[in-house]
């Protein structure tokens, strides 16, 4: 019996052992399988002791990646490493470009145990420092939980990071240092602009200049969205898949530009794109704001038709569902009806929107470059009614449109396919009264030929550049700052700055206290001070066109500047 027992006992034991073994082996495959796909998520590269992590699998097909299941894919990434320890100031998390979204950029995370907000410096040999107060959406900018994107490193070049921790007082208290050499990329655009000061003394306003820019030539680094400081230098690089970007609109959840002809993304300040829009059958171009019904208005053609860049849809913010919202061939039917076309063939660019704005009363203004005209549509989401038109009484005296064209007072002559509007409410005008700011081309011959109208021959324009390459050194492109006053039915101009000559493309911008200008053709790039005096020039080397640039100040997006 005794023998037996431990016959027993020794068997059981026995099973038991081998049974903790396999458990214990079962946990070591749980481990090795967890360390394998931490492999397959990212790689460390260790720069004096902080990792810099590069996601794998990163898509060099920007197609691909605005995607959501792109996008969700890598937030998930971004997640499982941010539980991954307790990041620290001296110890964050970094990942490079983690959503393919910004080149050059650089996602950092961490926490503090007190509120605190941070700054950093980007110091490149051979290029200015670049400086930023980082904003972490907290009251007061105060924070324990710190994740950012940060911009201004140079791609290919050694750039020293340094984030400072800073006071209540927004005193720096503490520093670290670490080293970021983004990707390489091949350009025409350069990575810092040529630079020309004026005589002005007034101050640059604070921000980044964005370049909308087509499509770019081959063998440069794709195409992109570029950014630059106040020096000239390339802060941020956003690619996009085709055409370009027209403009960046924020609200609480994001930055929304367009990365496609047919897709519209908004980005959060990671560079995490959290949705994406789809315009299906309707190709997108030249400019995109916020409508009045949590919408986009988007200038778009439909796809496949003999007739381009004619229409604006509407985009649901909520839903993201399309629809059709003013079709310029109704609102302007008896001029289309009735234009003489004559010998020409293919796709016709008959009106060519290029810009949207509304007026303080709800009212749409609609630049069409092919008719040199701005029409006001009263009651978009209504009655979608000609309220008036700012051009030429001549261009349509054979329509019924005629008597809604208003009156010009004074001499001057009258903008030419112009781009860029920009309304401007001043509390020191009359009721009804606006200013108008816009980029006079001054180039009034039908880009693409569409109608046989005699330009010429119109008295309300003089001084034009007739041909793409102008007449000579005296033709000029213009600011213009128009005073409209809708009770009067006139328009006044009371304000220009000559620039560069551009017969297409180009933009204006008032920005804080001074005026942006942009010469598309040349990619010439001016900020003048409020008296029109030019306190800096920047000229690219960008060999395809810049269609606009505005500045922005990234005010509680990326920057907190208060």
């Amino acid at each position: 019996m005794k023998i037996k027992n431990i016959l027993i006992i020794t068997l059981v034991l026995a099973v038991l052992f081998t049974i903790a073994g396999c458990r214990d082996d079962s946990q070591k495959s749980e481990i090795s399988q967890s360390t394998e796909n931490k492999k397959q998520i990212y790689n460390e590269q260790i720069q004096d002791g902080i990792d810099i992590i590069k996601l794998n699998d990163v898509k060099e097909d920007t197609s691909k990646i605005y995607e959501a299941d792109y996008q969700t894919d890598k937030k998930s990434q971004i997640d499982i490493l941010k539980k991954k320890r307790k990041y620290t100031m001296k110890s964050p998390l970094l990942v490079e470009n983690p959503y393919g979204t910004i080149s050059n950029g650089l996602y950092i995370y961490f926490r503090t145990k007190g509120k605190r907000s941070f700054e950093y410096k980007v110091s490149t040999k051979g290029y200015p420092d670049f400086e930023a107060k980082l904003n972490n959406g907290g009251v007061n900018n105060l924070s324990t939980e710190h994740e950012y994107m940060l911009l201004g490193a140079i791609p290919g070049e050694e750039n020293t990071i340094t984030l400072y921790k800073l006071n209540k007082k927004g005193k720096r208290v503490r520093s670290v240092k670490f080293i970021f050499v983004p990707e390489k990329i091949k350009n025409d655009y350069g990575y810092q602009k040529q630079v020309e000061d004026g005589k002005s003394k007034q101050k640059l306003s604070n921000g980044l200049y964005v370049m909308f820019r087509n499509d770019i030539t081959k063998g440069s680094g794709g195409i992109c969205t570029v950014m630059f400081d106040n020096e000239g230098v390339v802060r941020c690089i956003i690619p996009i898949i085709n055409y370009r970007t027209n403009r960046l609109l924020f609200d609480k959840k994001g930055m929304y530009l367009e990365v496609s002809r047919n897709k519209i993304v908004r980005m959060e300040s990671t560079g995490y794109v959290n949705r994406i829009y789809s315009t299906g059958i309707y190709d997108l171009h030249h400019d995109m704001i916020f409508g009045k019904k949590n919408d986009l208005l988007v200038c778009a053609t439909t796809r496949d038709s003999d007739v381009e860049e004619d229409m604006i849809i509407s985009v649901n913010l909520e839903s993201g569902k399309v629809s059709e919202f003013i079709d310029m061939k109704k609102l302007l039917s008896d001029y289309y009806d009735n234009a003489v076309w004559g010998d020409y063939r293919g796709t016709l660019d008959w009106v060519h929107i290029n810009s949207l704005a509304f007026t303080s009363d709800g009212g749409l203004l609609i630049s069409g470059r092919e008719t040199s005209t701005i029409i006001k549509v009263k009651e978009p989401y209504k009655t979608k009614d000609v309220d008036y038109l700012i051009g030429s009484k001549n261009f349509y005296k054979e329509t019924v449109y005629k008597t809604k064209v208003l009156k010009r007072i004074g001499k001057f002559s009258l903008q030419g396919g112009q781009h860029s509007l920009q309304v401007i409410n001043d509390n020191s005008l009359k009721n009804d009264q606006y200013y108008l700011v816009l980029y006079n081309n001054n180039y009034t011959n039908s880009t693409y030929g569409a109608t046989l109208y005699n330009w010429r021959d119109d008295k309300n324009y003089y001084n034009q550049g007739f041909t793409k390459s102008g007449k000579g050194e005296d033709v000029v492109s213009y600011y213009y700052k128009y005073l409209v006053d809708e009770k009067r039915r006139t328009v006044r101009l009371v304000d220009s700055i000559d620039v560069t000559y551009s017969s297409i493309l180009s933009s204006v911008q008032v920005y804080q206290d001074n005026i942006i200008t942009l010469s598309g053709n040349p990619h010439v790039i001016n900020e003048f001070d409020s008296e029109g005096r030019l306190i800096r020039r920047f000229v690219s080397p960008s060999k395809g066109y810049t269609y606009r640039c505005y500045k922005y100040d990234f005010e509680k997006f990326w920057f907190y500047n208060k």
